[in-house]
């Protein structure tokens, strides 16, 4: 927790508004990296953030001018482009095995082995 001699050093310091304005930002990037977070921990989990933005932005071009609305929504095209196909239908739960019926199992794939 931070001090309380720092906190109100740093609200007098502070110009007027200056603190609400802060917060504000705050809140809007919270905002958006919770937009841009949902999308990329389901489709491209295993990208690391640098890996992600460095391909997004050398396709995109420079973000600099664009809204965060606009960054988001490209940010989740992209993201949607590169996602991993996923099966049109779903694969069928497997059985559980024994060990005993899971060396029958081989045993059997074996014996149908023409080589």
């Amino acid at each position: 927790e931070e001090n309380t001699f720092l906190r109100k050093l740093r609200e007098y310091l502070a110009p007027r508004g200056e603190t609400a304005a802060s917060e504000e930002c705050a809140g809007r990037i919270d905002a958006f990296l919770l937009e841009i977070a949902a999308p990329w921990k389901e489709n491209l989990p295993d990208w690391r953030f640098g890996q992600l933005m460095f391909n997004f932005i050398s396709e995109s071009g420079d973000p600099t001018g664009w809204t965060d609305s606009q960054f988001a929504a490209a940010l989740q095209e992209y993201i949607s482009r590169y996602a991993p196909k996923k099966p049109a239908f779903p694969f069928p739960a497997l059985p559980e095995l024994t060990e005993e019926e899971l060396e029958h199992f081989f045993d059997d794939m074996d014996s149908r082995d023409p080589t």
